[in-house]
């Protein structure tokens, strides 16, 4: 059980099916653009904003590969050790 929120874009799935092969989940997929507009999106990252500021958050650690690297940075990525 339980509900599950999509907020990508990419690999949206169909409600229905997903109640029918997983009994008491519910899919809603969100688009937060759409559902808060513009203005409340700028409010937002103007808060976000002054967040990292203040260093209440800070940037999540970057990790860059050489691109002759390729296949071992894809390989960190598969086995999820990036944040």
């Amino acid at each position: 059980g339980g509900r599950f929120l999509e907020m990508g874009k990419t690999d949206l799935r169909d409600p229905e099916a997903v109640a029918r092969q997983h009994a008491g989940v519910r899919y809603r997929s969100y688009d937060l653009v759409t559902a808060a507009g513009p203005e409340r999106i700028q409010e937002m990252l103007v808060e976000l904003a002054g967040l990292f500021e203040r260093k209440v958050l800070v940037p999540s650690p970057i990790r860059s590969w050489d691109v002759r690297r390729g296949q071992e940075a894809f390989r960190y990525l598969r086995e999820g050790r990036n944040t």
